[in-house]
C-alpha cells in the first residue's frame, strides 16, 4: 500500500485527553476491557462453536450489564455514561468487587436476533467453526485474521474485526461504520480496511492511547458529536422540554392514555367498530395552543388506521388479546412472531402502541422520527425494524430517559423535535470545499459564473430577487394580489422548473382575489410559527388536475419556498431538494429524513442560517442572505464541468482531492452521469435527437437532466422549453398574426423558435438547447413549415437561410442550436411522425429498465421481500403475452419508491391501484378478461379488483410474487 499522507490536528490530542478526564471514561473503558478479556477466554476454550452459545456470548441477542442482578445497561448506553460522579465511583467499586455482570459482546452491536438467521443449521455451524479456527490460529497475524474472517458469509465488518480486536486489542482496530466516520472527522483515511488500519495505528500512537478498545470508544464518541459533553446535551433536552411540554399537555396525555389503557384492558379481543374509533381518538388526544386536539400523531391515526383495523377487525382483536395477555417471559417470542408475520396494517406501529399502554414506560412508541432523534442524542443506530431492533431501541431509550429524568409520555415529542434540530454542521469540511471550488469564482469571475465576493451567483440577487421582492410587500399584495404574485413568479429565471412555473401561474390566475390575498398574506406575514403557516398554505395550494396542456395547477413546496425567500431572503431559505439533501448528507452528522414538506423548509432554513455567518465572517460577504448559501451549495452539489468522471466537489474532497481535467476544444464535454451520454453524443452528431419509448421510462427526466447540466456549462439563458400539443401551430412556433391586447386588430408576433434562434444567433460562441416535450403530440410538419430543411445539422447557418412568408425577414437556424424532443410511444391515437421529420432527428430508445429498480441508491429494491425489478419484468411479460406491443409496456418509474417512505407497501398498492391497473384496463378495453393474464388474482374475470386480495397484505404480496415469478 502506498504511503498515506495523514496529518492529525494537535487539537484532537487535547480533546482526547479531556475525554479521558471525564468521570465515566475509566468506567466504560474498564468494562470494555473486562468484557473483551472474557470473550477472549471463552473463545480460546472452544473446540467447536454452538450457534446458540455463540449468539449469547458474542452476538448481541442478550447483551446486558447487571448490578447485583438488576440491569444498568441504560446508564451505559448513553454516550456520556452515568452523569453523576458519585454514581461512577459507586459502579467502579462494584466492578472491583465483582458485583457487575456483563453479558453479550458489549463492544459492538448486531442488528439481528442471531448469527446467520437465513442459513441452515449445518451451514451456520460450519461457518462458525471456520471462523473460530481462523480467529484462534496462532500462526496468523491479526490483520490476516480479519481479512479471512471478512471473506466468510455472515461475518460482516463489525463481527470480523471486532473478534480480532478483542483477541488482539493492541494490534487491530474495530472497522465499524462509526469508527470510519470518526476517523474521517479527525483527518485519517478510511476508504478501505487497510487505509483505516494504518490510520488507526498512527492515531493510537499520536494520542498515546493504551489500546484500540480505548481508541474505538473515542472514535465512536467523535462520530456522534458527543465531545461537547453532558452539559450541552442536557441543555438541549431542557430547552425542548420547556418549549414543547407545558404541564397541561402532560396532564392531557396522562388522562387520555389511561382511558385508552382501560378500554384496551376491558375490550382486548372483543373490539367492535365503535371501540376501535374510540381507542384511536383517545390515543390521538393532545393539548396545544390552549386546546385539546386529536393531533398527537399523524392524521392517519384517526383516518387510515381506523379504516384498516375496522376492515380487519378479527385480526385486530386476536392480536390485541394476545399482546395484552401474554406473560412477560413469553413476550419476546410473541414479539418476534408478530414482527415477522406483520398480520396487521402498520404492525410495527400498532404493537408498540399496545405495549406502551400495557407496561407504562417499559416499552415505547416506535416511530422513525423517534429513532432519528435518539440517534442525535445518543448515537443509537436504527436497525432493520425487527423484534430485536425494537428491544434494543427500548433499552437505549429507557436508559437515556432515566439519566435525564424524562417522562415517558413526552418522548415522542422530545425525540421528534430533536431530530429536527440542527447540530453544528461540519464547518471544516464546508470551508475546504468552498475554498477549492467556490472561491476561485469570487476572485476570477467568468461570464458563466459571476459570483458575488463571498457569496453566490450575482444574477439571483440583481435579477431574480431585485425583480421579485417589490411585488411581495404587504402593500403591493393588498393593492393587486394577482398581478404582483404573477410578476414575482415571472422573475424566477430558472429557479423553478419548466413544470412548476406554469402550474403555479395557472393556479394564481384561477383563484378568487380575496381568498388568494388572505392566503398569501397569512403565509408571508401571519403570526403563527413558520411550520404551521407553510402547512396551512400548502394544504390549500396543493397540486390538482387542470385543463390541458398544463395538466396540473397548484404550488409545490419549492414554489412556496420561492415566495418566502423572495419576500425575505435573510429569514427564509429557498429549498431546492437536491441542494438541501446534498448539504444534509455532507455537512450534518445525521439525516433527520424529514418527509413533510413544511418540516423540510424549516429545517433547510435553520441549516442555511448556520452557514451564512461563515460566509460573512470568513469570506467577507456583504449584504448577504440565504440565497447566497443556496447558490454556493447548488454549485457544490453538481458535477464539476472539467472532471471527466462526473464527480461533484463533495466527491472530489471525499476521494482525497484527485482531479482529472480533460482537454477542451469548445465542446461542452461529456455530461454528468445523470444525463445519458448516448443522448449527448447523438446531439453532437446530428444536432437533433428524440428520446422515445413507453411511459415511465425516464425520457423527460433524461432530457431535463441534460438541460440542467447545459445551464451550468453555458448559462441559464441557453436552455429553452416547450411542450407540443394538438392545437400548437406554426404561428406559435415561428411567427404569426395574433389579436392585440386591446382587441383592436391583429399584430405580427415572433414565435418561440424564432426567438430562440435569434438569441442563439446573438451569441455564436455559446451552445443553446431547445427541449420539446411530447414532440409527437403536435403536427410537427405543420409546426415547422418551410423550416423543416433548416433544422438538419448540415443545413444550419447563413448558407441555408430563407425568407419567412409573413414577415419577409431573412431567417436561418444557427449552428449553435441543438434540439431534444421526447416522444411517448404508448399513445396510439397519435399518428406516426412524418418520415421527412424522422430522418432529421436521431432517435434514442428508452425501454423499461428493471436494473434501475435493483440498483438505485435512492429507491427501494424490494417491498415486503418482493423484488420490484422482478415485478416489473412479470407485468411486462404478461402484457406481451396478451399481444400488447413493446411500445406500451410499463415503465420502471411506476415502481420507483423512495427509501425514506414510512409505508412502502401502501405506496406500492397506490401505484398498482391508481396507475398500473387503469393502464392495463385501457390496454384490455375490448376484452377485460385478459387483465387476469397480466395482473393475476389482483382482478377478477371482469377486470374488477379482488377485494379479498387487495385488503390482505399477505395475499397481495403472494399474488405479486406469482406475477413476478419469485418465491414469496
Amino acid at each position: 500500500m502506498a504511503e498515506l499522507a495523514i496529518h492529525f490536528d494537535p487539537s484532537w490530542k487535547e480533546k482526547f485527553q479531556r475525554e479521558k478526564a471525564l468521570p465515566a471514561w475509566s468506567l466504560v473503558t474498564s468494562l470494555r476491557r473486562l468484557r473483551a478479556g472474557q470473550i477472549k477466554e471463552w473463545l480460546q476454550k472452544q473446540k467447536r462453536l454452538d450457534s446458540g452459545d455463540f449468539d449469547r456470548e458474542i452476538w448481541s441477542l442478550e447483551s446486558e450489564t447487571l448490578l447485583d442482578g438488576e440491569s444498568i445497561l441504560g446508564e451505559l448506553s448513553d454516550p456520556h455514561g452515568p452523569g453523576d460522579e458519585n454514581r461512577v465511583k459507586e459502579l467502579m467499586a462494584a466492578l472491583d468487587k465483582g458485583r457487575l455482570s456483563l453479558h453479550g459482546n458489549y463492544i459492538w452491536g448486531s442488528p439481528t436476533l442471531g448469527f446467520g438467521p437465513h442459513m441452515e443449521d449445518a451451514e451456520r455451524k460450519g461457518i462458525l467453526d471456520a471462523g473460530l479456527k481462523i480467529a484462534t490460529d496462532p500462526g496468523l497475524e491479526p490483520q490476516g485474521k480479519a481479512k479471512q474472517l471478512l471473506a466468510l458469509e455472515g461475518f460482516g465488518r463489525n463481527l470480523a474485526t471486532g473478534l480480532v480486536m478483542v483477541l488482539h486489542p493492541d494490534s487491530l482496530a474495530l472497522f465499524s461504520p462509526r469508527a470510519v466516520e470518526g476517523m474521517k472527522r479527525i483527518g485519517g483515511q478510511a476508504d478501505g480496511f487497510e487505509s483505516f488500519q494504518e490510520s488507526a495505528r498512527r492515531l493510537k500512537d499520536f494520542f498515546g492511547a493504551e489500546d484500540f478498545l480505548e481508541l474505538d470508544w473515542f472514535l465512536y464518541r467523535v462520530s456522534i458529536n458527543a465531545l461537547e459533553g453532558e452539559e450541552k446535551l442536557a441543555g438541549l433536552v431542557r430547552k425542548i422540554k420547556e418549549i414543547q411540554f407545558p404541564e397541561e399537555r402532560l396532564e392531557t396525555r396522562k388522562k387520555s392514555e389511561e382511558a385508552a389503557r382501560e378500554l384496551l384492558a376491558r375490550k382486548a379481543g372483543q373490539f367492535e367498530e365503535k371501540d376501535v374509533r374510540e381507542f384511536f381518538a383517545l390515543v390521538s388526544k393532545d393539548w396545544w395552543d390552549g386546546k385539546v386536539k386529536k393531533d398527537r400523531f399523524s392524521p392517519a391515526f384517526i383516518g387510515a388506521f381506523v379504516k384498516n383495523y375496522v376492515e380487519q377487525l378479527l385480526d385486530f382483536n386476536t392480536w390485541a388479546r394476545k399482546i395484552w395477555e401474554v406473560p412477560e417471559d413469553k413476550l419476546e417470542k410473541l414479539l418476534q412472531q408478530v414482527m415477522e408475520q406483520e398480520p396487521l396494517y402498520a404492525t410495527k406501529l400498532l404493537v408498540p402502541l399496545f405495549l406502551y399502554l400495557r407496561f407504562r414506560g417499559q416499552y415505547n412508541l416506535w416511530f422513525k422520527s423517534m429513532e432519528a432523534g435518539l440517534k442525535v442524542l445518543t448515537g443509537y443506530s436504527p436497525g432493520r425494524r425487527k423484534a430485536a431492533d425494537y428491544l434494543r431501541y427500548n433499552k437505549t431509550l429507557n436508559g437515556f430517559r432515566e439519566t435525564h429524568g424524562l417522562d415517558f409520555r413526552g418522548l415522542d415529542v422530545l425525540l421528534t423535535a430533536t431530530a429536527k434540530t440542527i447540530p453544528e454542521p461540519d464547518f471544516g469540511k464546508l470551508k475546504s470545499v468552498i475554498e477549492r471550488f467556490a472561491q476561485p469564482y469570487w476572485e476570477n469571475p467568468t461570464p458563466d459564473f459571476d459570483n458575488r465576493p463571498g457569496g453566490g451567483e450575482r444574477y439571483i440577487h440583481e435579477k431574480v430577487l431585485a425583480g421579485a421582492a417589490p411585488h411581495l410587500t404587504e402593500e403591493a399584495l393588498r393593492a393587486n394580489v394577482k398581478e404582483h404574485l404573477l410578476e414575482a413568479l415571472h422573475c424566477h429565471k430558472n429557479l423553478l422548473s419548466a413544470y412548476e412555473y406554469p402550474q403555479a401561474k395557472l393556479f394564481i390566475e384561477n383563484q378568487e382575489e380575496d381568498t388568494l390575498r388572505s392566503r398569501i398574506l397569512a403565509l408571508l406575514f401571519g403570526p403563527e410559527e413558520l411550520i404551521r403557516r407553510i402547512r396551512t398554505f400548502l394544504d390549500w395550494a396543493k397540486l390538482r388536475p387542470s385543463p390541458e396542456p398544463v395538466k396540473k395547477m397548484g404550488f409545490t413546496p419549492l414554489v412556496c419556498s420561492y415566495f418566502l425567500a423572495m419576500h425575505d431572503p435573510r429569514e427564509y431559505a429557498f429549498l431546492k431538494p437536491s441542494v438541501y439533501s446534498g448539504a444534509v448528507k455532507n455537512l450534518l452528522p445525521v439525516d433527520p429524513k424529514l418527509n413533510e414538506p413544511a418540516a423540510k423548509i424549516v429545517h433547510c432554513t435553520d441549516l442555511y442560517k448556520k452557514i451564512l455567518p461563515v460566509l460573512e465572517r470568513d469570506y467577507g460577504l456583504e449584504g448577504g442572505n440565504l440565497l447566497d448559501v443556496h447558490s454556493i451549495l447548488f454549485g457544490l452539489q453538481y458535477p464539476v464541468e472539467w472532471d471527466k468522471d462526473g464527480r461533484t466537489p463533495w466527491d472530489i474532497l471525499k476521494e482525497g482531492g484527485a482531479v482529472h481535467v480533460g482537454e477542451t476544444d469548445g465542446d461542452p464535454g461529456p455530461p454528468p452521469p445523470e444525463a445519458d451520454h448516448s443522448l449527448f453524443n447523438l446531439l453532437l452528431d446530428g444536432h437533433n435527437a428524440i428520446c422515445y419509448g413507453p411511459p415511465g421510462t425516464g425520457k423527460t427526466r433524461e432530457a431535463h437532466n441534460l438541460g440542467e447540466w447545459w445551464k451550468r456549462r453555458f448559462g441559464d439563458n441557453t436552455v429553452h422549453h416547450v411542450t407540443f400539443h394538438p392545437s400548437y401551430s406554426y404561428e406559435d412556433f415561428i411567427e404569426g398574426y395574433r389579436p392585440k391586447r386591446d382587441g383592436k386588430g391583429f399584430a405580427l408576433k415572433d414565435g418561440l423558435f424564432k426567438k430562440v434562434c435569434q438569441e442563439a444567433d446573438a451569441s455564436p460562441d455559446t451552445k443553446h438547447l431547445l427541449i420539446i416535450d411530447e414532440i409527437n403530440r403536435g403536427d410537427v410538419a405543420r409546426i415547422l413549415g418551410e423550416l423543416i430543411t433548416l433544422i438538419e445539422g448540415d443545413k444550419m447557418g447563413p448558407a441555408y437561410s430563407t425568407l419567412l412568408p409573413q414577415s419577409g425577414e431573412k431567417f436561418q437556424v444557427p449552428e449553435n442550436l441543438y434540439l431534444v424532443g421526447t416522444m411517448n410511444t404508448a399513445d396510439k391515437s397519435i399518428s406516426l411522425m412524418d418520415l421527412a421529420i424522422r430522418r432529421r432527428f436521431r432517435f434514442l430508445y428508452f425501454p423499461p429498465d428493471p436494473d434501475v429498480l435493483s440498483t438505485s441508491r435512492d429507491h427501494l429494491d424490494e417491498v415486503g421481500g418482493l423484488p420490484l425489478a422482478s415485478l416489473l419484468v412479470g407485468l411486462n411479460r404478461g402484457l406481451l403475452k396478451i399481444g400488447v406491443d413493446r411500445d406500451r409496456q410499463i415503465g420502471h418509474s411506476y415502481l420507483l419508491i423512495r427509501n425514506e417512505v414510512e409505508h412502502p407497501l401502501e405506496i406500492l398498492k397506490q401505484r398498482l391501484e391508481y396507475e398500473i391497473l387503469p393502464l392495463v384496463e385501457e390496454y384490455c378495453y375490448a376484452d377485460r378478461s385478459l387483465m387476469t393474464q397480466v395482473l393475476g388474482d389482483l382482478v377478477d374475470n371482469d377486470g374488477a379488483r379482488s377485494l379479498e386480495v387487495w385488503e390482505d397484505d399477505s395475499a397481495l404480496l403472494a399474488t405479486l410474487s406469482r406475477i413476478a415469478e419469485v418465491t414469496p
